[in-house]
């Protein structure tokens, strides 16, 4: 399902605020280093000019330090900038349609060969499943006949099969074979019912939303 947008700003706004964190780090990180170095060569070399030049090296460093301080605020902008040109990718990324598990029933609820019915939403509209077991395994197609684009069954959630379980389309006889979803007989044979993807976990029965 869609993120929610006050989400993705809050994501987001903690993205910029990560950055300025960092960004700051980094500059002192550079400015510190350079002086720490010139101080520890001074200290090897200097000796003999005493505290004079500890005091000089520290006035450089401080002063190193204010200018990466002045830049900070320049970088810190550019930073921004970029994060608010990516913005509508973001957004883009985090707001699209991800696949969910749709709970349909529970797992004993499904016997071997068994033909059901369940609803969930496509495209934000109700649409409704056929559901089987077959060796073990749960398969789920769309009612919906490719013969006219009826559904399958006579009454909710009544399905007719014949003598092999094969689904049969209670309008006009159209038989599917419950391992391919493919019409094996009737007026819209190779045609194919459309698949839905379904799972079992913890005993519950699922299938993906594909919207």
């Amino acid at each position: 399902m869609a993120r929610s947008l006050p989400v993705v700003a809050f994501a987001v706004h903690h993205a910029v605020l990560h950055v300025d964190q960092a960004v700051v780090a980094l500059a002192r990180a550079r400015a510190t280093k350079p002086a720490a170095n010139r101080q520890h060569d001074e200290a090897d070399h200097g000796h003999a000019d005493g505290h004079g030049q500890e005091n000089e090296a520290e006035k450089e460093a401080q002063g190193e330090n204010a200018d990466s301080e002045e830049n900070q605020p320049e970088t810190r902008q550019r930073t921004r900038r970029r994060l608010i040109e990516s913005l509508p990718w973001i957004l883009h990324v985090l707001s699209d349609p991800v696949n969910e598990p749709v709970f349909l029933c529970p797992a004993d609820e499904l016997a071997e060969g068994q033909y059901r019915e369940f609803q969930l939403e496509l495209d934000a509209q109700p649409a409704w499943l056929i559901v089987t077991r077959r060796g073990g395994r749960p398969r789920a197609w769309l009612n919906l006949c490719p013969h006219q684009g009826r559904p399958l069954n006579f009454a909710p959630d009544r399905f007719l099969s014949d003598d092999e379980n094969r689904l049969v389309c209670a309008h006009h006889g159209a038989v599917f074979d419950p391992d391919s979803g493919v019409c094996v007989a009737g007026p819209c044979k190779n045609a194919a019912l459309r698949e839905i993807d379904v799972g079992e976990s913890e005993g519950r029965i699922f299938a993906t939303d594909p919207a």
